[in-house]
């Protein structure tokens, strides 16, 4: 019987122990000592990990077809920051303030009525629908582009009256982008002692809402 970690459970190793995120349950949780042991006994294939399988409360793996693995979603390293290169001349985004308050009240009411996964789902749908498209390394024109309208987004974001979080920016900077045929992928990060969790908008190796130094602090647990 092979064995893969569910499509809805994705985990990243920090300092010797596995940290995952359940998007169905929309949680992070680590494993008892034992179990944490099996767990990497099985990615190291040095047993099969039955005893694991069993523990149906933490529904971690799951018994597939070779054939079924889904692809995932590239990881690049970042080494830049869209909010640290040199600031250049950039038009008014007054006239985007409408447009960035609807992505804005659209995601929150999203994120307090439905369950993380849907809301997740429906960002790839979104950028599927417009026809974005994805690049894993950013051209000079592309990074231009990218760089122009994550300005005006986050100039026009200062006049929405909600307080900034991760989450809910990262989501409405992808939908604001993938209408600019720009396909971005959201990173959900991780730190291990003490326990935080964060996500940013990352495009190749561009970061495009958050400093480089906070999101190379964070381990990378899930993109989409």
């Amino acid at each position: 019987m092979r064995y893969r970690a569910r499509p809805s459970v994705s985990y990243c190793v920090i300092d010797e122990h596995a940290i995952f995120l359940d998007i169905d349950a929309d949680r992070y949780f680590t494993l008892p000592d034992r179990l944490e042991r099996v767990f990497f006994n099985h990615i190291r294939r040095t047993g099969v990990p039955d005893e694991l399988v069993q523990q149906a409360d933490r529904k971690i793996l799951a018994s597939v077809p070779v054939e079924a693995t889904a692809p995932e979603r590239k990881y690049t390293k970042p080494s830049r920051s869209a909010a640290e290169l040199p600031t250049q001349t950039r038009p008014s985004a007054v006239l985007h303030v409408p447009e960035v308050w609807a992505d804005v009240w659209m995601c929150r009411r999203m994120l307090g009525a439905q369950p993380f996964r849907d809301v997740l789902d429906a960002i790839v749908q979104y950028r599927k629908v417009h026809d974005a498209i994805a690049h894993s390394a950013v051209g000079t024109t592309q990074k231009d582009h990218l760089l122009l309208h994550t300005s005006i987004f986050r100039r026009a974001r200062l006049y929405v009256p909600l307080e900034p979080r991760c989450l809910l920016d990262s989501l409405a900077l992808t939908r604001f982008l993938a209408r600019r045929q720009h396909s971005v992928n959201i990173v959900f990060g991780v730190t291990h002692k003490p326990f935080a969790a964060h996500c940013w908008v990352q495009a190749g190796d561009l970061v495009l809402n958050d400093t480089l130094g906070s999101a190379r602090s964070h381990t990378p647990i899930r993109v989409v």
